[in-house]
């Protein structure tokens, strides 16, 4: 049998966590997008549109 090239070591726990930091703050965003609520300049508009 060929030889296996040597595996990776484990992504440290920073890298981790921040990837799934970033993968929450884009689900929120995309909901808050989805259901007219959040950010944008039609938040400071009279009557919220």
């Amino acid at each position: 049998m060929a030889d296996l090239p040597p595996s990776r070591p484990p992504a440290p726990r920073w890298v981790k966590v921040s990837g799934v930091v970033a993968i929450a703050v884009v689900v929120v965003f995309l909901v808050l997008h989805l259901t007219g609520g959040g950010f944008g300049p039609g938040m400071h508009a009279p009557g919220g549109h």
